[in-house]
């Protein structure tokens, strides 16, 4: 995951100053593991990252989190456990109605899904008032 999954915690740099990242918690992990924890580095918080956990957050201040960690004495990890994080950003490009930036939906190994100008643009979405 890079820096997103570290408690270095990064920057959402492109995010809109107006509004909110919302994320929520999708996991399903076996009995004893520990959840992982979302960190609000700016605030000196952190959030228990529980099944069906939303949390909503200013993602230009530093923000980071920690992994599910499995329970002492197993060396792997269990077939059924499984992290999920669905992330909700709120890019200034998107936001403001400029679309000139791209905006990633998904990856795709190492490649990334955008959403393309029709999407992102008011200019597509409206077109009646342009």
């Amino acid at each position: 995951m890079g820096n997103f999954g570290t408690i270095d915690g990064h920057i959402d740099c492109l995010d809109c100053i107006g509004c909110l990242t919302t994320m929520m918690a999708m996991s399903r992990l076996p009995d004893g593991y520990e959840d992982g924890r979302f960190h609000l580095l700016a605030l000196g918080i952190y959030v228990h990252l529980g099944y069906m956990k939303i949390v909503a957050f200013c993602g230009l201040n530093k923000h980071g989190g920690t992994p599910p960690i499995a329970p002492a004495g197993h060396s792997n990890v269990a077939d059924d456990a499984v992290r999920m994080m669905g992330v909700m950003y709120p890019p200034e490009a998107m936001i403001n109605g400029s679309g000139s930036v791209k905006t990633i939906l998904a990856t795709l190994g190492k490649e990334c899904l955008e959403l393309p100008p029709e999407v992102t643009g008011y200019a597509f979405v409206f077109p009646v008032l342009f």
